[in-house]
């Protein structure tokens, strides 16, 4: 019986016979926001764990989605390099795939002040031609 279980757990325990699925997102994002997107070669709506950690190797790694969704939108991530990792779960579980780094590097806030302040300069050109419209016309 001992040797039974034994043998039933190795077998489960180990991952090769279930390949890990892929993980893919951008390397670098400065828009706030980004994608993750993963894929599986197991067919059927496999469920899957992603995990985020502040290094490749470094704990603890945090669990950011349990599910059969194939992609989850980050967003909120201050400047600074994240990892994420991701695996099977169910009946086909895997081992954990390769982490991979995206990397978040916001605009400055000088670059932010300078967009805001053209935007707003054409929206007062803008505005200042509607309500005035008689410089437009030809008399």
């Amino acid at each position: 019986m001992l040797v039974l279980l034994l043998s039933t757990l190795l077998v489960r325990g180990v991952y090769a016979f279930v390949p890990s699925p892929q993980i893919s997102a951008p390397q670098l994002v400065t828009a706030g926001y980004f994608q993750l997107n993963w894929t599986s070669s197991v067919s059927g709506a496999p469920e899957f764990q992603v995990q985020e950690s502040l290094g490749p190797s470094l704990l603890p790694w945090r669990t950011i989605y349990t599910g059969t969704d194939r992609a989850r939108v980050m967003s909120g991530k201050p400047n600074g390099t994240f990892y994420y990792r991701i695996r099977l779960l169910g009946e086909n579980v895997s081992g954990w795939s390769a982490p991979i780094a995206v990397s978040s590097r916001h605009h400055p806030l000088s670059r932010a002040i300078s967009f805001f302040l053209v935007g707003a300069m054409v929206f007062l050109l803008t505005l200042t031609l509607i309500l005035h419209p008689r410089h437009l016309s030809r008399d």
